[in-house]
């Protein structure tokens, strides 16, 4: 059974669709001392879980059974059809983890347009700090993405009206969050994660508080806390083209 005993943080996306959630998701997962939830939405399933610590306990058997589960049944955390599971690495396989959440971005800061108490909500049962991860990408990118996975022919239709009208709402969660400053958040630009893998995930790595991050370009695996891996041949939804020729994440696309 997982050990929750130690875990030091809660980590929760807050962003927008199609913007590489997934992806950036599924490298902290890999890490052998984290529980990342693959689209598991949290705050749609809040009212399971009361303040005590056995609500606590049991979001986090639900956060790692997520983790765990889609590796069994998708056979690697796979979403809109790409694959985001990080080769010998360890998606789904934490033992005793120091930092546990959810990837759902774009739900989340919908949520927190109907009702910003929600993340307080969370905070009262997980009573560790919470950490943001705002995932940006190029907005038209993101825009073309989501008519291109919603099969929409033409920017003039109610879906990509409705995709607007949530972007800017969302937009606006995060900046108040911003302002406010309650909860640490961290941007990490899709784009740059592209451009400089290995300093971005360094970046992302010691925002969520692993000390030792995936260890890009190697193909040995880590172990523990003090374990290094290597993050390769990944396929995510964050660009056009590939990223390689750097000591970080080759193959992402």
């Amino acid at each position: 059974a997982t050990d929750f005993g130690g875990v030091k943080a809660f980590i929760m996306f807050v962003g927008y669709p199609r913007t590489a959630h997934s992806l950036v998701g599924a490298l902290i997962d890999a890490h052998p001392d984290a529980v990342i939830a693959h689209e598991y939405d949290i705050l749609k399933h809040l009212d399971k879980y009361d303040e005590s610590e056995e609500g606590k306990m049991a979001l986090y058997r639900d956060l790692d059974h997520n983790s765990k589960d889609v590796l069994v049944k998708k056979g690697g955390r796979r979403q809109s059809g790409y694959e985001y599971t990080v080769p010998n690495q360890f998606n789904g396989v934490s033992k005793k983890p120091l930092v546990i959440g959810d990837k759902k971005g774009g739900s989340t800061a919908a949520a927190l347009i109907d009702d910003p108490t929600l993340i307080d909500k969370v905070q009262r049962i997980v009573k560790v700090p919470i950490k943001l991860v705002h995932v940006i990408r190029n907005p038209y990118d993101a825009m073309a993405s989501h008519i291109k996975h919603k099969r929409v022919s033409t920017s003039d239709s109610q879906e990509f009206r409705f995709f607007m009208k949530r972007f800017k709402g969302q937009v606006a969660v995060v900046e108040a969050l911003k302002r406010e400053n309650k909860y640490p958040l961290h941007d990490i630009y899709s784009e740059q994660l592209i451009a400089d893998p290995a300093h971005e995930i360094e970046r992302l790595m010691a925002f969520v508080g692993l000390g030792h991050p995936i260890s890009p370009g190697t193909d040995s695996a880590g172990s523990g806390e003090s374990g290094e891996s290597g993050v390769s041949g990944v396929s995510g939804e964050s660009g056009e083209s590939g990223v390689s020729g750097v000591s970080g994440v080759s193959g992402v696309s």
